[in-house]
């Protein structure tokens, strides 16, 4: 059993719904170790050997059929390699499991790669006080009360004021760590995004890809944290305030993929436990965002705003 805030919850081992309590994660300044050279002009992914991806950060051939197609898909548009720019969050970053989550994670153990597609939504978060940013990731653990670590990336739809203009950016973080935002590559909404995060024992790497710009870059960074036991696929809410939160509609991903150990694959072949956002983490809450069924053909699912 795990208690959050009160509820019991058991561990899951066939696909429920779990409505988050609330538990915080305290910050810590990260460091990034030596980046990846970038790769030569006229790199082909597609022919390259597993040494020459693990050389130049790309994700790692897949044999499974469903995590093969979705990879192959991302090589083929991986065309132009940018250089990261990044910045660290300022203040204290906290990983919120309260009224935050919504979309699907898979209980296993040693998970150490995960990755999905999807298309970053148009996003007005209005005049809100405290606006609430749309976020969309892939990552590894922090599921459980007793989670250390959160290793993820993904994208946001966020603004830094009420009333501001949205922006749109790539990020890493490895929890309780800060967030690390990437300025490049730069993604606009309608753009579809492949995120591919993996744990090779000490760090961390994101291959970050906006595939319909074909630009793509890879992010190294530290994970004293790491926490594998679950795989997670996630709309998350950051931010107190939801007035405007429907206006990014739903998402949907596809292709997510993942390897544990002697396991993985299609997310959608084994049990899941799905997360409801509720403005109070309760049943009895308002709806905020909900995942839809999960998809086979696609690997994936539709989260809609409410």
């Amino acid at each position: 059993m795990v208690v959050l805030g009160g509820l019991v919850i058991p561990k899951p081992t066939l696909s429920h719904t779990t409505y988050f309590a609330h538990q915080s994660m305290t910050s810590q300044e990260d460091t990034f170790p030596p980046g990846l050279a970038a790769p030569p002009n006229g790199f082909n992914p597609l022919q390259a050997t597993l040494a020459q991806l693990s050389a130049y950060g790309f994700p790692a051939k897949p044999s499974n059929p469903a995590a093969l197609a979705t990879w192959t898909t991302a090589m083929e548009d991986a065309k132009t390699y940018v250089v990261p720019e990044q910045s660290i969050s300022s203040g204290p970053n906290h990983v919120v499991y309260n009224n935050h989550w919504a979309g699907y994670v898979v209980p296993s153990s040693g998970v150490y790669d995960v990755s999905a597609t999807w298309v970053q939504p148009s996003y007005n978060e209005g005049l809100d006080l405290n606006p609430a940013d749309a976020s969309f990731w892939v990552g590894m653990g922090g599921y459980y009360a007793d989670s250390n670590g959160l290793v993820q990336a993904g994208a946001d739809s966020g603004a830094n004021n009420a009333g501001g203009s949205t922006q749109y950016e790539f990020w890493v973080e490895d929890a309780p760590l800060n967030t690390h935002w990437e300025a490049k590559p730069v993604i606009q909404p309608g753009d579809t995004l492949y995120v591919d995060v993996t744990y090779d024992g000490s760090t961390s790497q994101a291959f970050l890809e906006n595939e319909t710009a074909n630009t793509y870059t890879t992010v190294t960074f530290n994970s004293p944290d790491y926490d594998g036991s679950t795989v997670d696929v996630i709309n998350e809410a950051v931010g107190a305030t939801y007035t405007d939160w429907t206006s990014w509609g739903h998402v949907t991903f596809t292709g997510a993929i993942f390897t544990a150990g002697s396991e993985g694959g299609d997310l959608t072949a084994f049990p899941t436990t799905k997360i409801i956002m509720t403005n109070n983490g309760t049943s009895s809450g308002t709806e905020e965002s909900v995942p839809g069924a999960l998809n086979s053909s696609t690997s994936g699912f539709t989260v809609t705003a409410k």
